[in-house]
Formats: C-alpha cells, structure tokens, sequence
C-alpha cells in the first residue's frame, strides 16, 4: 500500500455529505470509531477506497480490528458495519484479519465467542474483561493457537474446568478479581506458559502440577 493515498480518520460525529466528500480518491483507510456511529449509504460515493480497516474500543461494545477488502467477497461493505451487537456478517466474514479480540462489560458473552470463535486458529490473544462468567466458555479451549488469556471482573466464576489443559500454546495467563477458588490440576500440562498472574482471586491452594511449568518465569498470586 506504500506510495497510495490513505488516511486515518476518528468519528466523533455522524457522517455527512462534507465527510465523504473529503475521503474521495483515498485508497486506504483506517476508522476509529465511536459508538453507535457507523458507515451508512454514503460510502457507497467512495469508489477508490478498496481496504478499509476499522477499530471500535469502547465499554459495552467489541474492541476489534477489521481488515476489509473490497474485492475479497466483501459485497457488503457498504451497508452499515455495526451498531452496539455487531452483524452476523462480520463475525463470519473472511475478510476479517486480526488476532486480538477484547470483550469488556457485555454481560453473558457465550453466543458472541461462539460467532468469533469459529476458526480456532485465528486468534491467539483474548481477553474477557467484566463480563458475566460462571464458568469460561468451552469455545475457548478450542482455540489451537491461543498464546494469551485474560479473564478480570468476573465475581462468580469459582472454577475453570480441566480443559484448560489443552491450550498447550499458551505463553500468558491473566486471571484477577473473580471468585476462584482453586486451578486445574491441567494447568501443568500448559508447557509454554511463561507467565501466569492469579491475584486478587479466592485462592484457597495451588495445584501441584504447578511445578511441571518449566518455562514459567513470572509468578503472581497475591
């Protein structure tokens, strides 16, 4: 994309005709988007722009990157990319490219990592921050490529089922302000774990198999 047009634009504001004005003959385009605000029918008068990536971070909605390509299947870019639940088509589409998914403050998020998380793949960074979670979702221990997880705000999430064993990639794991009372005895099967932070929980004992982590050289329980 060197030596073509681009341009990074924050919306503070809904779109206007000006706004799309200004943006015609960019090539690519980078939007960071506020809430409840998102691209509408104008879009359509940007012909030249043919990547277009968008970033929305905000409480109560996804923190994600989209990279989309017009001429990637994407015959929906034009219509309107989300509003505070994003549409199906953008959880599925192959256009998407990122590796990091953040969720904070969205309650019982299990159908929303069940639409991410299809591919289990693609993301090797994911965090849950302040969402409603009595248990950690099955989904996520079949996410093959996962080298990060974070989980924080979660008051009553007392257990994490054995199947944490089976995220062997890990290299960082981030558990803090839940109800946990205990770790999986699997914990020590996570032999590329480098770092694992465990404080501010309910922590009654730590699991023996904690001594297998070989390649652990970080270690916070407090």
């Amino acid at each position: 994309m060197d030596g073509e047009p681009r341009v990074h634009f924050t919306c503070d504001e809904d779109w206007t005709n000006g706004v799309i004005e200004r943006l015609k003959g960019f090539k690519s385009l980078e939007l960071i988007f506020k809430p409840k605000l998102f691209l509408n029918a104008q879009f359509k008068q940007c012909h030249d722009i043919d990547r277009l990536k968008i970033t929305l971070s905000q409480p109560g909605h996804y923190r994600l990157s989209w990279l989309l390509d017009r001429n990637a299947n994407n015959s929906e870019a034009s219509e309107p990319f989300f509003s505070k639940f994003l549409p199906e088509h953008l959880a599925t589409t192959k256009c998407i490219e990122s590796t990091s998914l953040s969720l904070t403050d969205l309650g019982d998020v299990t159908a929303i990592l069940e639409k991410f998380l299809q591919d289990p793949y693609v993301y090797i960074d994911l965090m849950l921050g302040h969402c409603s979670l009595k248990g950690i979702p099955d989904i996520i221990f079949k996410q093959g490529n996962l080298r990060r997880l974070s989980i924080v705000g979660a008051p009553d999430l007392e257990s994490i089922s054995e199947d944490l064993g089976r995220l062997t990639l890990l290299h960082q794991l981030f558990i803090s302000d839940t109800g946990l009372k205990h770790l999986p005895e699997s914990l020590g099967n996570l032999k590329n774990l480098h770092r694992l932070e465990v404080g501010k929980n309910q922590l009654v004992n730590l699991p023996d198999s904690l001594a297998k982590l070989e390649q652990l050289k970080e270690l916070d329980i407090h």
